[in-house]
C-alpha cells in the first residue's frame, strides 16, 4: 500500500551534515560508548552504523537504563552522555537529530514527490533503478539484500557500507540520503 502524502511546513533553518556520520568521527566524540560497527576498514571513512536512537540521543549505559528524550508533545534536548549531548559539550553548537519532515526535506533537495534527491525519476517496481544506483548503497547494489537486514552473501566487512562521498550527491550536495546505512 502507498502512504499519503501530506503537506508540512518548516518554520525554522537548519543544517544538515554533507555525509553521514563516520565510524572515525563516533570514535572521536563517543569514547565511552560499546557501540562498534560491523562494517569497518582501517582508516577508511565509513558511516557508523549498527547504532540505535538511544546511542545516538540518550544514552550509552546500558546499565543505567534509557533517558526519556520526550517531554509532551516537545522535544526535549539530548541526554548530556549521549553522542548529540558530547558533541554538543565539544563544539558549543546545539546538534540533534532531524526530524522526519526535515530529513525527507534535505533528501529531496526540493525534488517533488516522484524524485529522487538529484531530480531523477524514481522508477516504481523495478528492482535495479539506474537512477538511484548513482545515489547510494542499498539492498539490491550489493548493501543488504534480503529483508532482514542481515548482510548478504555479497556483503561483508570488506564490502558493506560504501565510504562517505562514494556516490553521487543529491541537488543540495548531501551524499548519502538514498542508501548506505538504514536512516
Amino acid at each position: 500500500a502507498r502512504e499519503a502524502t501530506y503537506s508540512v511546513t518548516l518554520m525554522n533553518n537548519y543544517y544538515s551534515g554533507v555525509y553521514e556520520v563516520t565510524q572515525a568521527q563516533w570514535a572521536e566524540v563517543a569514547t565511552n560508548s560499546a557501540v562498534t560497527a560491523y562494517f569497518k576498514t582501517e582508516g577508511a571513512m565509513r558511516p557508523m552504523e549498527r547504532v540505535s536512537f538511544n546511542e545516538v540521543r540518550t544514552n550509552f549505559s546500558k546499565d543505567n537504563g534509557v533517558t526519556t528524550v520526550t517531554e509532551g508533545s516537545v522535544k526535549a534536548d539530548p541526554a548530556s552522555v549521549s553522542f548529540l549531548g558530547l558533541l554538543r559539550l565539544k563544539t558549543g553548537i546545539d546538534f540533534d537529530l532531524p526530524s522526519e519532515a526535515q530529513w525527507e526535506f534535505a533528501a529531496r533537495a526540493g525534488n517533488g514527490s516522484g524524485y529522487w534527491g538529484n531530480g531523477t525519476p524514481i522508477k516504481n517496481g523495478d528492482l535495479k533503478d539506474e537512477n538511484l544506483e548513482k545515489l547510494g548503497r542499498h539492498k539490491n547494489n550489493n548493501g543488504y539484500i534480503n529483508d532482514t537486514n542481515e548482510p548478504g552473501e555479497m556483503c561483508g566487512v570488506e564490502n558493506g557500507s560504501a565510504i562517505v562521498g562514494t556516490y553521487d550527491p543529491n541537488d543540495w550536495g548531501l551524499y548519502d540520503m538514498h542508501g548506505n546505512v538504514e536512516e
